[in-house]
């Protein structure tokens, strides 16, 4: 009886480590299928919705075709998505650049605001996602929805800050968890994480009845 526990809990680890290492590898995959600039939203989204399903054992046997149609179904607004967040990420990114080499003089009145707006924008970076896997909400809406859901939620956009810095961090100090469990590892302990506090049938009921109230659907 013992011994049968035993192999029990190492068959269910080894189960565990397939389905993160398979995801993070078709991943890997698909993101390179759209030249990574094209491919790695539609990744993001795909695999966060596998994940999403559950079942591991269930979801292992059909995932690589779950993920193609998952990939494709979302290729537009996954883009649409992520690189409207790469556009500002880039601009931030430029600005530091420029506060670094003396261009822009450092000052209360443009330091303040300056961090207060990166703040949000990672805030909406870390939540995005997570909110577009669970609603059918219109562009728009994911932004809006994500930036509201994470301010009133900040000690989990900390928490969830702080798991992907981790995870990262140590992905880079041992390289093969990059190629095998990185983002599988961080997107499903995002998910968890957000989980936590998002009430997704309220926001869509929110955003469906404040439509019919403009006359206007998105």
């Amino acid at each position: 009886m013992k011994g049968q526990k035993i192999f029990n809990r190492v068959d269910s680890l080894f189960q565990l480590v397939y389905y993160f290492s398979k995801l993070n590898i078709l991943f890997i995959a698909y993101s390179f299928r759209g030249a990574i600039l094209l491919g790695i939203f539609p990744a993001i989204y795909a695999l966060m919705q596998i994940i999403m399903k559950g079942d591991i054992k269930e979801v292992s046997s059909r995932m690589r075709n779950d993920f193609y149609s998952l990939y494709k179904s979302a290729f537009s607004k996954a883009n649409a998505v992520g690189w409207s967040l790469s556009v500002v990420g880039i601009i931030f990114y430029l600005n530091i650049l420029a506060m670094n080499s003396g261009k822009v003089e450092y000052s209360l009145l443009n330091i303040i605001p300056f961090f207060t707006l990166l703040l949000l924008f990672i805030t909406v970076s870390i939540w995005i996602f997570p909110l577009y896997v669970r609603t059918s909400l219109s562009l728009k809406n994911l932004f809006k929805y994500s930036l509201i859901i994470g301010v009133l939620n900040s000690h989990y956009t900390i928490v969830s800050f702080v798991m992907i810095f981790i995870v990262i961090y140590v992905s880079l100090l041992y390289p093969a968890l990059l190629l095998f469990f990185a983002v599988s590892v961080s997107s499903y302990l995002l998910l968890n994480v957000t989980d936590k506090s998002m009430s997704i049938l309220d926001i869509e009921n929110l955003v469906t009845s404040t439509e019919k109230k403009q006359g206007r659907v998105e």
